[in-house]
C-alpha cells in the first residue's frame, strides 16, 4: 500500500468512474485499474462496486475512504509545514534532444516565471529522464522510446512509483541542410543515405540502425552541435522528431520523411502529486505538438 493507491481510491470515489479519475490523476486507465486491483487483493477485499452511474464505494471502501482521506490531509499538511517558504519558482524538468520541447519550455517559462526563478531544464537519455524524476531530481520529464518497447517503459515507470500521461507518437523524420543534395526530395529512403555522414547522440543509440553506413558517424552529444556539424559536415543527416518550422528556418534545415522510420512515443511523467508548474508545462507541450501534428510527418 502506498499514497499514490490512496489518491487513487479518493480520485475514483470523487469521480465515480476509473477512466475520469485516471483524467483528473494524468494517468492511464489500465494503470489506475491495476493499482486498485493489487490494493483490493491486499486487503483481502472490493473498495468499489458498478453502478449504472459507475462505481461506488462499498461498505469497506467508504471505511477505508476515510482513513485515506485523513492520512493524505495529515501528508499534505506535513509537506507543507516543511516546504521551504520563498516566492522564487523552482522548478526542473528533463526530456529528450527535441526542439519542440525546448520550444514549448520556452513559451511556458514567459508566462509561469513572472518573478524570481530558477529553472533547469535537461536534455538527457530515457534512463536518466526516468532517474531524475523518481530520485525528485526533477519535478517532471519526458519519456521517449520506440514504439516496440512499449511494455518495457510502460513498467518501468510503474516500478519506480511515477506518473505518465501520453503525448503523441511520430515517426521519425530525416533533417538535411537546405543545401544538401537529397534536400529537394520529398521522401527519403535508407539506401538514399547510406553514403551520407550520420550524425548521432553521443550517449544514446540510433534509432534506425546499428550500422554506420559508408559515409560514416558523428556522435555529438548537444543539439547547438548537431545543427552546426549539419551546417558545416557536407552531406551529413539527423535524425529527429518532428522539428518546429522556425527552428528549420532559423538553423537553415529541412525535414523529410523516410521510408521505413522507426516509430517513437513521448509521454510525460511525474512523481507524486502533478505541480501547478508541471501542469503547465504539460499543456504548453501539448498545445506545441497540435501545431507539429497539422504537418504532414505524425
Amino acid at each position: 500500500m502506498d499514497l499514490h493507491q490512496l489518491r487513487g481510491v479518493v480520485a475514483v470515489a470523487q469521480c465515480g468512474s476509473i477512466s475520469k479519475a485516471a483524467k483528473k490523476l494524468y494517468m492511464g486507465q489500465p494503470n489506475l485499474s491495476k493499482s486498485l486491483r493489487e490494493l483490493e487483493q491486499e486487503l483481502g477485499r472490493p473498495l468499489f462496486r458498478r453502478t449504472a452511474q459507475g462505481v461506488a464505494p462499498t461498505e469497506a471502501g467508504e471505511a477505508f475512504l476515510a482513513s485515506a482521506q485523513e492520512i493524505l490531509k495529515q501528508v499534505d499538511q506535513l509537506a507543507a509545514r516543511y516546504q521551504p517558504r520563498t516566492e522564487r519558482l523552482t522548478f526542473s524538468v528533463s526530456g529528450p534532444r527535441s526542439s519542440y520541447l525546448s520550444s514549448a519550455f520556452c513559451g511556458w517559462m514567459q508566462t509561469a516565471a513572472t518573478g524570481a526563478f530558477r529553472l533547469r531544464y535537461r536534455e538527457t537519455t530515457p534512463a536518466n529522464v526516468l532517474a531524475d524524476v523518481a530520485e525528485e531530481h526533477a519535478q517532471a520529464g519526458v519519456l521517449r522510446y520506440q514504439v516496440q518497447a512499449e511494455d518495457y517503459y510502460e513498467n518501468l515507470v510503474v516500478e519506480k512509483g511515477l506518473y505518465q500521461a501520453p503525448l503523441w507518437e511520430f515517426r521519425m523524420v530525416v533533417l538535411l541542410h537546405r543545401s544538401h543534395p537529397l534536400a529537394g526530395l520529398k521522401e527519403l529512403t535508407p539506401q538514399q543515405m547510406s553514403e551520407c555522414p550520420r550524425i548521432v547522440q553521443g550517449d544514446t543509440s540510433p534509432t534506425l540502425s546499428d550500422a554506420a553506413g559508408a559515409g560514416g558517424e558523428i556522435a555529438v552529444f548537444d543539439r547547438a552541435g548537431q545543427f552546426d556539424l549539419l551546417r558545416s559536415a557536407a552531406g551529413s543527416y539527423l535524425w529527429s522528431c518532428p522539428v518546429p518550422e522556425e527552428v528549420l528556418v532559423r538553423e537553415g534545415l529541412v525535414q523529410r520523411p523516410c521510408r521505413d522510420a522507426g516509430r517513437c512515443r513521448d509521454t510525460f511523467i511525474w512523481k507524486g502529486r502533478m505541480l501547478p508548474e508541471a501542469a503547465g508545462l504539460l499543456a504548453a507541450i501539448r498545445a506545441e505538438i497540435d501545431g507539429l501534428s497539422r504537418r504532414s510527418f505524425s
